[in-house]
């Protein structure tokens, strides 16, 4: 496996991690709209604790008669007009209840949110300051890799004119093994932690700019 140096060996400043995953992740808005649905129905809740009055009124005309014909004679001379009121009973409680449900709810969905966004920025923050350290330790892993392949092929060349034995070739080699294991352990976790603080913050660190993805691709 050939050793590379073509990766990206920016710094990664965690409070710039933090800012642009503020701005270009969804979770922000969706915090947002779950506050304000809470808080939305805990005003609805307090719109309907008033007291609640209908009222009416119904308007007839009365008239009394042995012959039909009589029945609409000056009918105006027995107006009747009534006029009433729909007063809902016990529904104090029943309105306090729902209010302090609302709040509750409100209150709960303020700490949840709260939490989350406390735990989604520790991650922001980790995974920046995360990349840091295993870029330096991909650097390291490249530099140990060469050496010990130089020292590998210089024991190997030596074991060959005789100037040395097996064990040391085989120090040599297991050696070589352990340092090439450690490089590619670090490489992918480079790359892991590259593409991860990209899916957090949807940010270019390389470029400096927001990701942007085109429908379709």
């Amino acid at each position: 496996m050939s050793r590379t140096n073509n990766y990206p060996q920016f710094d990664v400043d965690a409070t710039l991690a933090l800012d642009e995953a503020r701005k270009n992740r969804q979770n922000t808005i969706s915090f947002q709209r779950r506050l304000l649905e809470a808080q939305q129905e805990v005003a609805r809740a307090r719109g309907n604790t008033g007291l609640n009055v209908d009222i009416f009124a119904e308007f007839g005309l009365v008239k009394s008669a042995t012959a039909v014909p009589d029945l609409y004679v000056n009918p105006q001379d027995q107006q009747r007009v009534r006029v009433g009121f729909n007063i809902p009973i016990m529904t104090w409680g029943k309105n306090k209840a729902l209010v302090q449900t609302a709040t509750a709810n409100k209150d709960l969905t303020e700490t949840v949110i709260s939490q989350e966004k406390l735990n989604f920025e520790q991650q922001v923050s980790l995974q920046a300051n995360q990349f840091n350290l295993v870029r330096d330790q991909l650097a390291i892993g490249i530099k140990s890799d060469e050496i010990a392949q130089k020292r590998y092929d210089i024991t190997k060349n030596r074991y060959v004119i005789g100037k040395i034995g097996i064990t040391d070739l085989n120090i040599a080699l297991q050696e070589k093994d352990r340092a090439k294991q450690d490089y590619v352990a670090a490489l992918r976790s480079f790359w892991l932690g590259y593409y991860t603080l990209r899916l957090f913050t949807l940010y270019d660190f390389e470029n400096k700019q927001p990701i942007r993805y085109a429908p379709g691709n």
